[in-house]
């Protein structure tokens, strides 16, 4: 990925885009109270968008020019959850 690296600050990441899912379920209790069940999935479509890139510079052998490469660090690609909330 060493392709448009001219000037610095001339790099664009790809497009950063997910889908995130969730749903409610409600409990009602004694003496108005309630109970909710939340179950979501963050980044549903497994798209895998990177959180960081760091760059790093290489020395070609016998040579004085070098040569750089990005390299992205993806964190999750997919998350599930589970929560519950009591109100009272």
């Amino acid at each position: 990925m060493s392709a448009g690296l001219s000037a610095r600050n001339n790099y664009q990441l790809a497009p950063y885009h997910r889908l995130d899912l969730g749903v409610n379920f409600y409990r009602y209790k004694k003496k108005g109270r309630m109970g909710i069940w939340n179950l979501s999935l963050y980044n549903t479509y497994l798209r895998p968008n990177p959180f960081m890139t760091e760059v790093h510079a290489y020395q070609d052998a016998g040579s004085s020019k070098y040569r750089v490469v990005l390299q992205e660090t993806i964190l999750f690609y997919c998350m599930p959850s589970i929560s519950y909330t009591y109100k009272f």
